[in-house]
């Protein structure tokens, strides 16, 4: 072989060598830009860092949806976690505070913790937000009222904190507990819905009415709500008199948004409670909670897995026990990023 030749062939391999790169470059991520403008959902252009690496919420809401989609980048919670199952990386994060329920806010302690981004609910803080966070940018979450708008809060997440993937299943069983609610309201007519109290407060004789966000899992799992009382905004817990309560008479309980277990206690014992048909037939159940309640306390997507314990409580025959765990399990390992051991799951649904 000639030198001549030989150089021609070096030549030509790395030709090859570079084209096989190229061909490749599919499979080398690009960089991401170092910031992008984008608009949130209250139409507000925002720029923002091309790859968000941690954020921060202001409300119970707002964190919910976005620690379900993108728990690593999360800088602090907005609440404890009940409870034990969660994983230790999370359940350690730092607790902010924030601007919802009955609570306000720290801005310095916010920015402290250095986020890329804020991530405000509320329309009309948007701008007092903006202005106390100064150059951090704030951005606008249109959550929504009702388990059937979260989930366009929740793809807007996704495309923000680049987890598309990861939202997309999360929706998909989102969508197909919804659809599976319908189905069981649409097959029960008026006269064989079971009727629901709501028992919240510490001593039980706290509620609220249909057509409230606080008892929405009742009528979208197709049982009656008791509570024939006025509609309260915000955070509800009507008080309401045992006698209500007697002429309600329903078939089951549900206890919320209290001192759950001596409630239970409580309701079971007492000889007032004893009159009501439900605590007689023993068809008293407490919301599970852990990490995050499934019934109300926050409302959000939380509430999702509640679908599925509330229309086993309502119509058992719609969804067996061992169903019900299936569900469950995928849950927390979907949304919680958890996965439960067969004793945490009968904790979990021991009531």
């Amino acid at each position: 072989m000639t030198r001549k030749t030989l150089l021609i062939l070096v030549a030509l391999s790395i030709l090859l060598g570079l084209a096989a790169i190229g061909c490749n470059s599919e499979s080398v991520p690009a960089k991401s830009p170092e910031k992008v403008s984008v608009q949130d959902m209250y139409g507000r252009t925002i720029e923002v860092p091309g790859d968000i690496k941690h954020f921060l919420c202001t409300g119970s809401l707002e964190m919910l949806m976005a620690f379900m989609i993108a728990p690593d980048k999360m800088s602090g919670l907005n609440f404890a976690p009940n409870g034990n199952l969660l994983n230790e990386k999370y359940r350690s994060l730092p607790i902010v505070g924030g601007w919802f329920g009955k609570q306000s806010g720290n801005y310095e302690e916010f920015i402290a913790l250095g986020p890329d981004v804020i991530i405000e609910g509320r329309e009309d803080a948007l701008t007092e937000r903006q202005a106390k966070f100064g150059s951090i940018p704030v951005i606008g979450l249109k959550t929504g009222e009702s388990l059937r708008d979260y989930p366009a809060a929740m793809q807007f997440l996704g495309n923000l904190l680049n987890k598309n993937k990861d939202t997309d299943r999360l929706l998909d069983y989102y969508e197909t507990a919804l659809r599976f609610a319908d189905g069981v309201k649409e097959s029960k007519s008026a006269a064989e819905k079971v009727t629901v109290y709501y028992a919240e407060g510490n001593n039980g004789l706290s509620t609220d009415p249909a057509g409230s966000a606080h008892t929405e899992l009742i009528d979208m799992c197709g049982g009656l709500n008791v509570a024939d009382i006025s509609l309260a905004k915000g955070y509800g817990m009507i008080d309401v008199s045992m006698e209500q309560v007697f002429m309600w008479d329903p078939d089951i309980i549900i206890i919320g948004r209290a001192s759950q277990a001596e409630l239970y206690s409580t309701i079971m014992n007492d000889s007032r409670w004893q009159k009501l048909r439900a605590v007689r037939e023993g068809k008293v159940f407490v919301r599970p909670e852990d990490p995050f309640s499934w019934f109300d306390g926050p409302t959000g997507p939380n509430q999702v897995v509640g679908i599925y314990w509330m229309v086993h409580q309502l119509y058992p025959e719609q969804i067996t026990l061992n169903k019900l765990k299936e569900k469950v399990k995928e849950f927390y390992q979907l949304f919680y990023h958890y996965d439960l051991s067969e004793t945490e799951l009968s904790r979990l649904l021991a009531n």
